[in-house]
């Protein structure tokens, strides 16, 4: 199965104690959540050393987060708004598009996802015109998003709206592909043009509190990521019956949607008759070799294993969509591409063993599987997902559409698969999947020189056990392949009906299994089919005695040329697994089909049955005429439930106009979900138990995203009855806190808190604004409930403007148990710690920000200056541990460079310094896990290559002109990618010698350090687990000003020190080259005493620096570093 993998990104918890949340919301408009880390801070120093300590992690690292855990990695949202979050995916702060500040960001966490939903779009979220996963900071901190821009799906109302040619005019909006099935633009904006490309797609005012999508556009979607995750399984589903019968498959059409296929393996060479192109890979090769292993299962000769390995439809021939690049990963408007060329190229059926967590509403992929379904004969067979771990209501897009044929994975024993997502679907509790298949430990052909080639288990020369549902659609895939032969005038629904009635049913519920795992020996036996895929009868309404029976229609279809008569029965189960009561389902006993006709009967569902509540699902079973036809059922018997009502006052006592209240369940089955309720729906049935209880009242004016707000919270509500609980704005207090620098104005204010219990679960909330001008918060209802523990943050930043020089961050944890009724605090200049903050520039025309986060939780917001700067902090906090991180700014609000420094004590009455951004920058080994490592088979590795002076880390995801990482064995290139530190690469056992070179070209983010190539040689062979490959770097330190010059027709001294296995005794030698015409022309330097002597060149010039550093055990380093620094 590929599929989008889960992220890192959560809701940093109040305190370090608070760490589970479940039902965590935040609004944001120009602040920050709070950032909890374990740190080893600096010694308390009021001058900053030359390299400071951090840790770096690459195991846990992904791209654009600072090795030390600082918040670098900027999220770009469609509306121009940028997130930030640190190295373990928390979110740290928020800074708003240009003419955006002040509009609140209400920050939500529910289903394993966090998303910054600002407050202006939430009516076109809720009214299905924009997708929510557009805010879902979860997904869009994934690596795959991170070397691209913004990637969007726009689906259109007509065929040719106005707007869609203005989109298309935006300077930094491209349309690269054109979706005809969904009527749609498939679209990538750069970060810088998010915010224009905003104002195209909607319209309204820049701060109204509601805005609307332009005329002609019907919604807009991410175009999300799909990533692949990762002998006995077709004799299990009886292909050798069908073989025998005469059915191998020849004559159809199998469309694989995937990875390529290598058409060079002796099982697959012949069997591709077409093949395209879709993803973002050059080529149609199967370099990850996930999609070599599907079609192998599907239809693989078993030419190189003497048919051991055969797939289930050998005669059938493959046509190749490559929709996931060399790396497993593709996008939305790819796959539905893929499904398009499919269709055209006459595809029986398409086999999608990929797909992205599903929402509620109907999405871009489902719509695609729809549609071509409707208009076409080819059956879409899709891979249920790799996410039973999430429990009910994981199986993923697009095996979620209706039209789809969603498989499950079993194994061998037809044991469901513990990772093989299950039901009911997101949004209606409809059945899925509608069947099962071998997905486990499933033997078939590797790509040769692929990805995961390394991964699974061997099974034979060119085979490789992989698990996943992945394995188990192809299956379904080619079974489907088969009866296609047989019957060549069946359309897709023909298929997909005849597969799933003729399941062999297993002791699992119609959520996990559908009908039950495909039996391809029955089907191509069978004439007789049930219209639909199975019923499902929704929720019946807590209390049920007054219950209604609910009942549907069930239609035979006989095929054969005689009647027959079914005998119906129906076997169910309870959410206990205990049998269902008597008279939940019933059915007709009989009925009789007549030849080449159809006959209906009623199903009924009796939820007046019976005390317990919960899902009850079950298969109906028509036996008749020698064959069997199963159908899945499921009805819901809601669990105890209550009304709560909202009643809501605003400050003159009246009923509150506009306001938004969420009820997170802290107990009961609703523990870890959350409901929001509003004006316009003031009332909620919820299932008995505990919830926090925010609410947000809007003050007048009316139509605006910043008038005054009143934020009260109650951490424990309990729901034993029907209950109306009145939220009453005039209980508020405001927020009173000043800073002694009255020119100061505030930017930024954050109030959070939280509520953590015994067992680990936690609800929070948070605020965030510009200013906590007319805000005013209230405790609600009695203190804390007993055994609670309540938390809460309050966080501000001042600053005297962009060409000031002070800035102030305060943050307070209050202690209690009760939440803040109002805060007043007048602070003084001996509260605070004075750090003098330099900041250089790297280049010209570029501006930057430090952004203060407190160990123990809260941020600061830092003010962007023109660079080079030079100001002060001024910080106020209980916990005097920092970190600090630095962003360069370009000309056009892009971010480029990201440096973290390590957590450092600040002590109020103390002054201190701290420095960004000055050179050399260059490849560096801090404290922690940087570094080359070999982990089994496998070389990896990552260290910050543009690190500067002070050690300050840098995230290697700045944009830059060009670069390259490539790996050599033994001379020979074998690993190539043009991402920097790209170099992971599966590696014979015997000992070798490599080379890994890694150069990048930065372009216009930097005027100094311009170009970098770095080599490591170094002998490598198998060792089990992770193991440390001898690294090492050189670093140059000089003196150089904020503008990254030294002084001109001088002769100066650059501290030279090397870092890694070649430090200290273990230094072989060390040879230093110095250029003065950019590294045309070099000349060895004298390293004496830790540094070397060069003489400056006149203004205007450059110095560059080559070195090569030798251990003892013969490990090299080799750098250049052209335009090391300037002369001024």
């Amino acid at each position: 199965m590929v599929e989008e993998r889960e992220g890192n990104v959560k809701l940093k918890s109040i305190s370090t104690m608070l760490s589970s949340v479940i039902g965590m919301s935040m609004v944001l408009a120009a602040g920050t959540p709070s950032a909890v880390a374990e740190v080893r801070a600096d010694p308390d120093a009021a001058t900053q050393t030359a390299a400071s300590t951090s840790t770096w992690d690459p195991a846990s690292r992904a791209p654009g987060r600072s090795p030390d855990g600082s918040a670098d990695r900027w999220i770009q949202l469609i509306t121009g708004d940028r997130i930030s979050v640190d190295a373990e995916g928390d979110i740290v702060s928020l800074r708003p598009a240009k003419g955006r500040e002040g509009i609140p960001v209400r920050v939500e966490s529910t289903g394993g996802h966090t998303y910054a939903v600002p407050e202006d779009v939430r009516s076109l979220i809720t009214g299905g015109r924009l997708d929510r996963r557009l805010f879902d900071v979860t997904t869009l901190s994934e690596p795959a998003y991170a070397k691209a821009g913004l990637r969007l799906i726009v689906m259109y109302e007509s065929a040719r709206p106005v707007v869609r040619t203005a989109l298309r005019s935006v300077p930094e909006a491209e349309v690269h592909r054109t979706l005809s099935s969904i009527n749609a633009d498939a679209i990538t904006t750069s970060a810088s043009g998010s915010a224009r490309l905003w104002s195209e797609i909607t319209d309204g005012p820049a701060r109204a509190g509601d805005r609307t999508v332009a005329a002609g556009i019907a919604s807009v979607w991410l175009d999300a990521v799909v990533q692949a995750d990762l002998d006995r399984s077709v004799p299990q589903i009886g292909g050798p019956d069908a073989w025998a019968a005469g059915f191998d498959g020849t004559g159809s059409r199998i469309a694989v949607l995937d990875s390529g296929v290598d058409t060079t393996h002796p099982d697959l060479a012949g069997q591709v008759v077409a093949e395209r192109n879709f993803s973002d890979a050059p080529d149609t090769r199967d370099l990850y070799g996930h999609g070599t292993h599907v079609a192998s299962i599907a239809a693989g000769t078993g030419a190189k294993s003497d048919g051991k390995y055969k797939g289930v439809a050998p005669g059938a021939r493959v046509l190749s969509a490559k929709v996931l690049n060399d790396t497993g990963s593709g996008t939305m408007s790819q796959v539905i591409a893929g499904m398009e060329w499919a269709v055209s190229e006459k595809a029986d059926v398409a086999n999608l063993s990929l797909g992205h967590y599903n929402g509620q509403e109907t999405d871009p992929m489902e719509a695609a599987v729809n549609t071509l379904s409707a208009e076409s004969e080819t059956l879409f067979v899709i891979a249920a997902g790799n996410t039973g771990d999430q429990g009910p209501g994981s199986v993923t897009t697009p095996g979620s559409a209706d039209a789809a044929l969603t498989v499950g994975a079993v194994d061998k024993q037809d044991h469901l698969a513990a990772f093989s997502s299950v039901g009911p679907r997101n949004g209606d509790g409809a059945i899925k999947p509608d069947l099962t298949a071998p997905g486990v430990d499933i033997g078939a052909a590797s790509a040769q020189g692929s990805r995961l080639e390394g991964y699974g288990h061997h099974v034979a020369e060119g085979y490789v056990a992989l698990s996943g549902t992945s394995m188990a659609s192809p299956h379904v895939a080619g079974a489907a392949a088969v009866l296609a032969q047989q019957h060549p005038d069946w359309d897709g629904d023909d298929l997909k009906a005849a597969l799933v009635g003729s399941t062999t049913a297993g002791q699992y519920s119609a959520f996990q299994q559908g009908s039950g795992r495909v039996d391809l020996h029955k089907a191509i036996k069978q004439s007789l089919f049930a219209r639909e895929a199975s019923l499902s009868f929704g929720i019946a309404q807590w209390p049920h005695t007054d219950d209604q029976p609910l009942a549907k229609n069930l239609t035979y279809r006989n095929t054969g040329d005689a009647p027959v008569t079914l005998t119906l029965t129906v076997d169910a189960t309870g959410p206990d697994g205990e049998p269902a009561p008597r008279g939940m389902f019933t059915v007709d006993d009989q009925v009789t089909v007549p030849a080449h006709g159809q006959e209906t009967v009623k199903v009924t569902a009796d939820t007046r049955t019976g005390d317990v509540t919960g899902a009850f699902t079950g298969r109906i079973t028509a036996t008749g005429g020698g064959q069997t036809v199963g159908t899945a059922v499921a009805v819901e018997r809601e669990s105890e439930h209550y009304t709560v009502t909202l009643r809501t006052l605003d400050r003159t006592g009246k009923p509150a106009a506009s306001w938004a209240a969420t009820l997170a369940g802290l107990t009961g089955p609703d523990r870890g979900l959350s409901t929001d309720l509003s004006a316009a729906r003031d009332s909620v049935r919820l299932p008995k138990g505990r919830y926090f209880l925010n609410s947000l009242i809007r003050s007048e004016p009316q139509g605006t995203a910043t008038r005054g707000v009143d934020w009260l919270n109650q951490p424990s509500l309990e729901v034993t009855e029907d209950i109306t609980v009145t939220v009453d704005a005039r209980t508020a207090e405001p927020i009173d806190v000043t800073v002694p620098d009255r020119s100061a104005y505030q930017t930024w204010g954050h109030y959070g808190v939280a509520n953590d219990l015994p067992d680990g679960t936690m609800a929070g909330f948070s605020y965030m604004t510009a200013s906590f001008e007319d805000f005013r918060t209230a405790h609600l209802g009695p203190k804390g409930y007993p055994g609670d523990r309540l938390s809460q943050q309050l966080s501000l930043s001042f600053s005297t403007g962009a060409t000031g020089e002070d800035e102030y961050h305060l943050v307070y944890l209050p202690e209690g148990d009760r939440y803040l009724t109002g805060f007043t605090h007048h602070t003084r200049p001996r509260e605070y710690a004075e750090v003098e903050q330099s900041l250089g520039a790297a280049a010209r025309n570029k501006s930057g920000f430090v952004t203060p986060t407190p160990v123990q939780g809260g941020s600061g917001y830092g003010a962007e200056h023109p660079l080079p700067y030079h100001g002060t902090l001024h910080l106020l906090s209980a916990d005097t541990s920092w970190w600090m991180t630095f962003k360069q700014i370009d000309a056009n609000d892009g971010y480029e460079t990201a440096y973290g420094a390590p957590a450092r004590t600040f002590r109020p009455g103390h002054s201190y310094k701290q420095e960004f951004n000055v050179g050399v920058f260059g490849p560096d080994l801090p404290n922690g896990g940087a570094g080359l490592f070999r982990a089994d088979e496998a070389l990896d590795g990552d260290l910050p290559l543009f690190s500067d002076r002070r050690g300050n880390s840098s995230d290697n995801q700045s944009p830059v002109e060009s670069s390259r990482t490539s790996v050599y064995r033994n001379g020979e290139l074998v690993r190539t990618s043009i991402y920097p530190m790209d170099l992971f690469y599966i590696a014979d056992n015997e000992r070798a010698d490599y080379r890994v070179t890694v150069t990048v070209d930065r372009g216009a983010v930097a005027d100094v350090s311009t170009s970098l190539t770095t080599s490591w040689t170094f002998a490598s062979e198998y060792a089990p687990g992770r193991t440390q490959i001898p690294t090492s770097v050189v670093r140059f330190t000089p003196a150089l000003s904020l503008e990254n010059t030294s002084k001109a027709g001088v002769k100066v001294r650059v501290p030279v020190s090397v870092k890694g296995s070649a430090a200290g005794r273990n230094l072989g030698s060390l040879t230093v080259w110095v250029s003065y015409d950019r590294g045309n022309n070099w000349r060895e330097l004298r390293v004496h005493n830790g540094s070397v002597q060069v003489a400056n060149p006149k203004a205007g010039g450059s110095v560059s620096f080559k070195a090569k550093a030798v251990d003892r055990q013969g490990n090299t380093v080799d750098e250049t570093i052209i335009d090391a620094y300037l002369t001024k």
